[in-house]
């Protein structure tokens, strides 16, 4: 055991010193030899999650749990990774184990709430984000999406002032800004709006979401060009965001250009080949702009005419 703990020290610290890849395959084989040390599994799985090896984590922490079921940072980190991985039927599964051992698990909670945002339950959200904010009512991530529920509901004045008490919160926390610039957005108040994504983007220049809601700004005050350069400069910090492609082609439908419009579509589509709701989007904005026989495509139950030609 105590070989065990000199070998882990000395991965570890090489894992530090950035060495993750050559740490990961140290620890491989002590693993497979000692697969039943809780320690050591537990180790392996986070190492692998920092390092965005989701699943190879997965396993561990649910190797950790088919020894100690009860296990509560196992559930924990288990139930982390599952969200990275967008499988948030069996996040939930995890989380309400962990919350049948500790109700007041505030992480558990509010992940809970986050994950009925996600699936627009929102008032299940509120439900549980108002909860594990009595056990901690300063936690920046878990009053955005109290903020987050209530701009899905259309609740704007409390939404406005929740993003407001989490800038109070930390100044330095960029999604409440961006948050708060689509809460004014929502108002129609573009130079308020504007200004909050800025802010947003001035404390985290690496993330496109600033710069994609810039954009909307933008092409909100018909500048359309300029929000397409915006949407671009997103393009490169993410070029996995299918929203960036989408708000590029619906800015291209507008500046009447559908054949750069469809070849944005198609790169949205290709990043994002289940989101279903794309196909309707782009429909509805080539019918506004009279392409009929190119939307039409999108729409099921055609019964073989084409009734858009019928007069």
């Amino acid at each position: 055991m105590q070989e065990i703990q000199i070998k882990l020290k000395l991965i570890l610290n090489k894992f530090n010193a950035g060495k993750q890849l050559e740490a990961l395959k140290e620890i491989e084989p002590l693993v497979d030899v000692n697969n039943n040390n809780i320690e050591l599994l537990f180790t392996y799985g986070v190492m692998a999650s920092k390092i965005n090896q989701y699943y190879k984590a997965i396993k561990c922490f649910q190797k950790i749990l088919s020894i100690k079921p009860e296990h509560q940072q196992a559930l924990h980190t288990l139930y982390v990774n599952l969200l990275k991985i967008k499988n948030f039927d069996n996040s939930l599964v995890i989380i309400n184990k962990l919350l049948k051992l500790n109700p007041k698990h505030y992480e558990a909670l509010r992940d809970k709430a986050y994950i009925f945002y996600l699936n627009k339950d929102y008032l299940n959200a509120e439900k549980f984000i108002l909860h594990a904010l009595k056990i901690k009512s300063s936690e920046v991530f878990g009053l955005n999406i109290l903020g987050l529920t209530y701009l899905a509901k259309n609740q704007i004045k409390d939404a406005i002032n929740t993003f407001k008490n989490a800038i109070l919160v930390n100044k330095n926390y960029f999604d409440s800004y961006n948050n708060l610039g689509k809460c004014y957005i929502n108002n129609e108040n573009l130079d308020l709006a504007f200004l909050y994504f800025k802010k947003a983007y001035n404390i985290n220049p690496k993330s496109e979401l600033p710069i994609i809601n810039i954009g909307n700004v933008l092409s909100l005050k018909d500048k359309y060009k300029a929000a397409i350069n915006f949407y671009k400069k997103a393009q490169e910090l993410n070029p996995s965001n299918d929203l960036i492609y989408t708000n590029i082609a619906i800015t291209y439908c507008k500046l009447k250009n559908f054949y750069q419009a469809n070849k944005y579509y198609n790169k949205a589509n290709k990043a994002s080949p289940e989101n279903h709701d794309l196909d309707l989007s782009f429909a509805y904005l080539l019918l506004y702009n009279k392409k009929f026989s190119e939307a039409w495509k999108f729409f099921e139950g055609r019964i073989g005419l084409n009734e858009f030609s019928i007069k």
